[in-house]
């Protein structure tokens, strides 16, 4: 029974978005004519996800192995941060990031075919549900089996590391600090800005990827679909042809 209703789950939500309130509603019913009220009533409390929820539930029926090595991806870059590996950390998290976008890249590919308009915020939102599925532990099996029911923010830089506020090591107290400056020293100032700065900068370049594979995916989107009008034309004509022959 648990295997049928993960079926009959997989049926609506791997439903394209525009047919998803037509194939919730047709299982639904389906299932309240075969006397199962409450898989019934169950299906019906689905919402029609967002584009961006949509590709990323989309990655996991489609792309399985690309979504594994993903997460085997974060896994490691959260290994060698608790381990102190510097050498090794700029490696992983290299590994991290290109899986990342190798995702983004099939799922706008996944909005594409479907005839939805991928823009920058959309691929950035299903960046950060990715990354923050992955970084959650209860979100990692719905999101391995396509059925997050939300998109998620980015997580900071501590979820991948590991530490989180409720298993952070326990530190021996300190001495008692001497009463802190009001505010900080212009060298601490402009460090803390230059930090800002960097970070910023980082966000912009993750962001220009993204969107360069957006545009990418639009762009071969459109060649597909050129020439797939170009054969459906080229084969109208061949059947004028043939019809006008046989005349």
């Amino acid at each position: 029974m648990a295997r049928a209703r993960d079926d009959v789950g997989d049926e609506v939500h791997r439903a394209a978005p525009r047919d998803f309130v037509r194939t919730r509603n047709a299982v639904a019913a389906r299932l309240q004519q075969a006397g199962r009220a409450a898989e019934a009533a169950e299906v019906r409390r689905l919402r029609k996800p967002s584009p961006a929820l949509w590709a990323v539930n989309q990655l996991a029926h489609t792309h399985a192995d690309e979504l594994g090595a993903f997460l085997a991806a974060v896994d490691q870059l959260r290994k060698v941060q608790l381990g102190h590996a510097g050498p090794q950390i700029a490696a992983a998290a290299t590994r991290q990031r290109n899986a990342l976008e190798n995702l983004v890249t099939l799922a706008s590919g996944l909005l594409g075919r479907a005839h939805v308009v991928t823009t920058p915020a959309v691929v950035r939102r299903v960046s950060d549900t990715l990354l923050g599925a992955a970084a959650a532990q209860d979100s990692r099996e719905p999101l391995r089996r396509g059925r997050l029911a939300g998109e998620l923010p980015a997580p900071g830089f501590e979820a991948f590391s590991g530490i989180t506020p409720a298993n952070r090591p326990a530190r021996p107290a300190p001495p008692k600090p001497a009463p802190a400056p009001e505010s900080p020293s212009p060298r601490e100032a402009r460090a803390a800005k230059a930090e800002a700065a960097q970070r910023e900068r980082e966000a912009a370049r993750r962001r220009q990827r993204a969107e360069q594979s957006a545009r990418r995916v639009a762009k071969a989107t459109k060649v597909v679909e050129r020439r797939q009008r170009q054969l459906r034309e080229a084969q109208a004509r061949l059947e004028q042809q043939r019809a006008a022959a046989e005349e």
